[in-house]
Order: structure tokens, then C-alpha cells, then sequence
């Protein structure tokens, strides 16, 4: 009796920590806005966002959450639930967290006009799956911005949708991924799509670096990814990355010919420390890497 009387403590406390440890918040049946449910959210939780419109910047405050929108009901497989920024990102992130079936849409910020992410603290891991982010401004990533800082962190990207994002500041300043600005960390992309974003000098009207995909310092895997219409080169790769690109589309990008721009401080060329392997069918018009490098003198 003693023995069962014991167990049952023990099976008890398993059931308290197993509740404590994740619940489920739901917008805007129970929170009515995706903020106020961060707020009230702990470590661990599912906070479930309706489909619909929502007029908000959010902030995890270093609370790991994963931020679940809904299909779109007319086009099943598109995200259905839209996030309109207020100034300032649409989503700042500081700890690990996912996103999926969300557009984010709107956002201004000197970093990260869609979604900022800053790992400085710990080596921060985001997921995104299905989702897009529209007419974002930033001068260091229109759409998002990711900065590992000393302690890397991860950006796994899935059927994703960066598109119509501007990176552009002052002469002489960032202009560094119109859709994407990456550092110090590691990036995987898979069946995304990076389309007419732009990153340009407003000053002198010439190119920025990076009108689809900044990446500097980094680990980059490419794959099943299609790059159009961006202004600035599609990928704009800098020191000190190791980078690979699989079955890729590239197409009216500017400039169009070459696709890549590569800048090394020290001589001007290629820099080796960034190496990018394109499979024979993800090379477009080019043969080799080399074919497709610009390099800026």
C-alpha cells in the first residue's frame, strides 16, 4: 500500500511538471492580440493565432515560443494569418522560437524590417515554415535580419516567400540584404523563394549588397530556392562564409549578368574563405561559380 501510495506521488509530480512544462495560448478567442499572449506565455508554450488580420509589433522578451498561424481558406497552403507591424519590426526574437503560416507585412526598422533576430546573448535557434514577409524596410535587412553574434545561432527557413523588401540607407552606409541580411551563424534555406526585393544606395542610386541575400561569416545551405527580380545581385556573399547552393533558380536579377557579387577587402577578388558549390542543375546559365562571380574593384 506504502509502495503504491509512493508511486502514485511520483506519477502525480511527472503530470504537474508535464503540464507545467507547455500549454497551448489561442488568439483572439483567449488573447486578443498576439503580444498579450507572448506576455502571458512561458517557455515551451504553442500560442495558436487565428486566420485574419492583426495590427501589431511583437516581442518574445526572450520568452521560446512557437507563434502557430493558419492556412489560408481560399488558397489552402498559403499562411492565412497577417501581421501588419506597427514602426519597428513585425517580429523581434531573442530566444529559440518557430513561426509558421504567417505573413508579416509592413514593418520599418533600422534592422530587420519584418523580423529582427539578435543571438548575441545565447546561440538562438528559429524555425520558420510557410512564411512570408512583404513590403518590409530596413538598412541592414529589409525583410529579416539575423546577427549570431559571438555565439551563432540557427535560421532554418522552409517554403518560405521574401518579397517587394528594401534595404537602403545613407552613402556609405549598410545597405546589406534587401531580403535577407545574415552573420555569424548558420542559415539553411529550403524551396524559398526571394523575390523583387532591393538593395541600393539611395544617395548615388547604385547597387547595395545583396538585393535578395546578404550572408557574411556564416554557414549557408541553398536548396530548391528561386531568386527573381531582385536589384542589388541576388546573393551578395562576404568574408568568411562557407556556402553551398543546390538546384536553385536564378532570373532578372540586377545585375543580371553575373548573379553574385563577392567582395574580398584585401584584394578585391573572390574570396576563397567564402567557397559557393552550384550542382551542374542549379547553375543557370554558368558552368562554374567563377562564372557567376562579380567582383567589385
Amino acid at each position: 500500500m506504502r509502495m503504491r501510495t509512493v508511486l502514485s506521488l511520483i506519477l502525480s509530480v511527472f503530470m504537474i511538471q508535464a503540464t507545467a512544462l507547455a500549454d497551448t495560448l489561442f488568439v483572439p478567442s483567449q488573447y486578443s492580440s498576439i503580444q498579450e499572449a507572448v506576455n502571458a506565455a512561458s517557455n515551451g508554450d504553442d500560442i495558436i493565432v487565428d486566420a485574419g488580420t492583426y495590427w501589431e509589433s511583437i516581442n518574445t522578451n526572450g520568452t521560446s515560443v512557437d507563434i502557430i498561424g493558419q492556412s489560408n481558406s481560399t488558397s489552402p497552403g498559403d499562411p492565412g494569418t497577417i501581421i501588419y507591424g506597427n514602426f519597428g519590426s513585425v517580429i523581434t526574437i531573442d530566444a529559440d522560437c518557430s513561426l509558421s503560416n504567417l505573413i508579416l507585412r509592413n514593418g520599418i526598422a533600422n534592422r530587420g524590417g519584418g523580423l529582427n533576430v539578435n543571438a548575441n546573448a545565447s546561440a538562438v535557434q528559429v524555425i520558420m515554415d510557410t512564411c512570408w514577409i512583404e513590403e518590409c524596410y530596413g538598412s541592414q535587412g529589409g525583410g529579416i535580419f539575423f546577427d549570431g553574434g559571438q555565439t551563432g545561432g540557427t535560421l532554418e527557413m522552409t517554403n518560405c516567400r521574401i518579397s517587394r523588401c528594401v534595404s537602403e540607407d545613407a552613402p556609405s552606409s549598410y545597405d546589406e540584404g534587401g531580403g535577407i541580411a545574415f552573420y555569424n551563424g548558420t542559415l539553411a534555406m529550403t524551396n524559398c523563394v526571394l523575390d523583387r526585393n532591393r538593395a541600393a544606395d539611395p544617395g548615388t542610386n547604385q547597387f547595395g549588397y545583396g538585393g535578395g541575400l546578404y550572408t557574411e561569416n556564416s554557414l549557408v545551405s541553398v536548396d530548391g530556392c528561386t531568386f527573381t527580380r531582385n536589384t542589388g545581385f541576388a546573393w551578395y556573399i562576404e568574408n568568411d562564409c562557407t556556402a553551398s547552393l543546390n538546384n536553385s533558380q536564378f532570373g532578372c536579377n540586377e545585375p543580371q549578368s553575373p548573379i553574385f557579387g563577392s567582395y574580398s577587402g584585401k584584394n578585391n577578388d573572390l574570396n576563397y574563405s567564402c567557397p559557393v558549390y552550384v550542382a551542374q542543375d542549379g547553375s543557370g546559365d554558368y558552368s562554374s561559380i567563377q562564372d557567376a562571380i562579380w567582383s567589385e574593384s
